[in-house]
């Protein structure tokens, strides 16, 4: 029982992480409203990377 939960717990744990690479990217802003949104994969030198949508 204590390796399935472990198992689980490392799987759930591997998803955050992949899911945090992903990031939005805005080339054309003004104003701060973004008008072109594109995602992108976020790499260990990316100074800044938003993850939030409206």
């Amino acid at each position: 029982m204590k390796c399935v939960l472990l198992g689980i717990a490392v799987v759930i744990g591997l998803f955050a992480i992949a899911e945090s690479l992903t990031c939005n990217k805005c080339p054309a802003s003004l104003f701060g409203l973004c008008f072109i949104s594109t995602t992108t994969t976020c790499t260990t030198n990316t100074s800044v990377c938003t993850t939030s949508k409206a």
